[in-house]
């Protein structure tokens, strides 16, 4: 129990200590596959180089966030990241949707694509019978999976207002993954 907590209190500890207000890199070439939700508001994009994969094959994703309101920029607020990804086959096997619970606001203008890598984020137990398992897939900087059938979602983790509990934010993209 220790183990976990530690390890989820440098992990918040690292995210929030980070510069980066937004975590935005430079624009990623589209991938094969794109798929998209989208309201009023925004416009929220993941982008796959495909849906079927071997255990051995990187998974390669990314998602952008675009704001199409009918104003010219809107601020959000919210932890860090604001662009969360899920990935469980409903049993065994779930990361992601790890935030900071700091409370940032971010301006994005009208128009602008704003993209997110996949960076895996969670965390283990030391006594987890399958903790060298996860030793090994966290130590990974890329995405590989072990064969099975996959949920992976991106999800927009943030308010529209200060007032987060009020005004939250609900849109996501899921999709289904085989890995033979």
């Amino acid at each position: 129990m220790k183990i976990i907590l530690i390890s989820l209190i440098t992990l918040v500890s690292l995210v929030s200590c980070s510069n980066n207000s937004q975590v935005v890199s430079p624009k990623l070439d589209p991938l094969n596959q794109q798929f998209i939700s989208e309201d009023e508001l925004f416009r929220l994009v993941l982008h796959m180089d495909k849906l079927d994969y071997r255990s051995d094959e990187k998974i390669q994703l990314h998602s952008t966030l675009e704001y199409i309101g009918t104003e010219k920029k809107a601020t959000i607020w919210h932890g860090m990241p604001y662009i969360n990804y899920l990935i469980t086959d409903g049993k065994d096997f779930s990361v992601g949707g790890v935030v900071s619970t700091i409370l940032k606001s971010t301006t994005l203008e009208k128009g602008e694509v704003y993209t997110f890598p996949y960076i895996k984020t969670g965390a283990f137990s030391e006594n987890d019978p399958n903790a060298d398992f996860w030793r090994e897939f966290f130590d990974e900087k890329d995405l590989y999976l072990p064969p099975g059938r996959y949920t992976l979602t991106v999800y927009c983790g943030f308010s529209l207002t200060e007032d987060v509990v009020n005004s939250k934010y609900n849109n996501k993209v899921e999709v289904e993954i085989t890995v033979d």
